[in-house]
């Protein structure tokens, strides 16, 4: 007889008292009205398929486990705390990847593992994005190899930098020197990759106070999008190789600029809890990891900084929407805003959202666009779009979220991190 899927020593869909009130945060939820979109549904959902473990070769199985952002939400909501993202990530690992993920997988295994294909992945950017901005006829076997057809439908395609900000470090800024706290940057694929004016400016801002933090040009991808797949394997990979590349330095803080990468360097306790060397050593790494944002603030380095800037600067006048990403809301990375970093700005006026999410969930948005985008669309009704300068975020993904929905929108507002704004405003520079 087949056995069902949830294995785990408790059965934590038992402890769903069904009283709805993750229904309230469910960003798919509050789009599509299906019960099975949302925790109680899926926890229901996991109950029945103990009794009836041939359900999970179905593939509506398959879809309903897929529909989840995993932005933790519904965990912070329930009275019982029920480890809802657990709970699908372990159905995730038993199911069986189609082929279609199995070769984004593969592409990204390629990108994120390895330097030489991964070189000659970004050095081709430019030729696929040519490629991603048009259909693939079925006869072409590119989309065998990379998700090209998936991405055939978006607006924003970001410029993949043929070069690593972690390789272009060591050649542009000084060595690392004895400092009172020995600071390491884990960039992640984002600022590495993507959005390297991201790590530029942090630096900036460092350079500042002539600190000069580690940024190992060893550093791979968090492992995130292979977790959120299900494909523990190559997670639990990625997080071993990080590791040995970060406690190699000895680093009292480990900063990250992208919610994302710091949310999931705690998850690499759990990924590693049956390798006790590793363990202990993802435990301790996880204490120092902290958000650039956040560090800078508690370090009052804000306040020192902004006593530095020109009174020319602080009559600079912009409309700003700050958007809290999910993995700076709940879970072990829960910070609060960043407000500190524009109280010098009389004249700018700012929106804090820290309430919803984008809809963006990584894998989700690829593998779920038009409902990715709907989620962004009601994301969209809490503001006057028109009044928008600029948007600014915390995470990667919300990055790309951000900028896909604004083009579709047909708005001009600049998306970028926030420390990325202070540095084009001249304040950084």
């Amino acid at each position: 007889m087949t056995q069902g899927l949830t294995t785990s020593p408790k059965n934590y869909s038992g402890t769903c008292i069904r009283c709805g009130s993750c229904m309230s945060v469910c960003p798919i939820y509050q789009v599509s009205l299906q019960e099975t979109d949302v925790a109680r549904g899926k926890m229901e959902l996991l109950e029945w398929e103990r009794s009836h473990p041939e359900f999970k070769e179905s593939d509506i199985f398959n879809k309903i486990i897929s529909r989840c952002l995993l932005c933790g939400a519904c965990e912070n909501s329930c009275p019982n705390k029920v480890p809802t993202k657990d709970c699908i990530q372990e159905v995730r690992q038993h199911l069986s990847q189609n082929t279609k993920e199995k070769i984004m997988l593969s592409s990204l295994k390629s990108l994120m593992k390895s330097k030489t294909s991964g070189t000659i992945f970004r050095k081709s950017g430019s030729f696929f994005q040519h490629l991603v901005g048009k259909k693939l006829p079925d006869s072409s076997g590119m989309h065998l190899r990379f998700p090209l057809r998936s991405m055939s439908n978006r607006k924003f395609i970001p410029e993949i930098s043929s070069r690593s900000f972690a390789n272009m470090y060591s050649s542009e800024y000084s060595e690392p020197k004895e400092q009172t706290k020995r600071i390491v940057y884990f960039t992640g694929c984002g600022a590495n990759y993507l959005f390297i004016e991201t790590a530029r400016a942090l630096m900036n801002v460092f350079e500042k106070y002539n600190i000069v933090p580690f940024v190992p040009q060893e550093q791979v991808c968090c492992g995130l999008p292979f977790y959120a797949s299900g494909d523990q394997t190559n997670a639990i990979a990625l997080a071993k190789k990080n590791i040995d590349v970060i406690d190699h330095l000895q680093p009292d803080v480990v900063l990250t600029t992208c919610a994302s990468c710091g949310s999931h360097i705690h998850q690499w306790i759990d990924l590693l809890k049956n390798e006790p060397d590793y363990h202990i050593r993802a435990q301790k790494i996880a204490k120092q990891q902290k958000d650039a944002m956040i560090f800078l603030m508690e370090e009052n380095s804000s306040e020192i900084f902004f006593s530095q800037i020109s009174d020319n600067s602080k009559k600079i006048k912009a409309n700003i929407w700050y958007h809290h990403p999910c993995h700076l809301r709940f879970g072990k990375t829960q910070s609060p805003l960043p407000k500190k970093w524009f109280d010098a700005f009389p004249h700018v006026n700012i929106i804090y959202s820290d309430d919803k999410c984008c809809g963006n969930g990584g894998k989700f948005q690829l593998s779920h666009f038009d409902l990715s985008m709907k989620i962004f669309d009601k994301r969209m009704d809490d503001f006057s779009p028109k009044d928008i300068h600029h948007v600014l975020t915390s995470c990667t993904g919300c990055q790309l979220q951000f900028s896909e929905g604004m083009l579709r929108h047909g708005m001009t507002a600049k998306v970028a991190h926030p420390l990325t704004w202070l540095a084009n405003i001249n304040l950084l520079s």
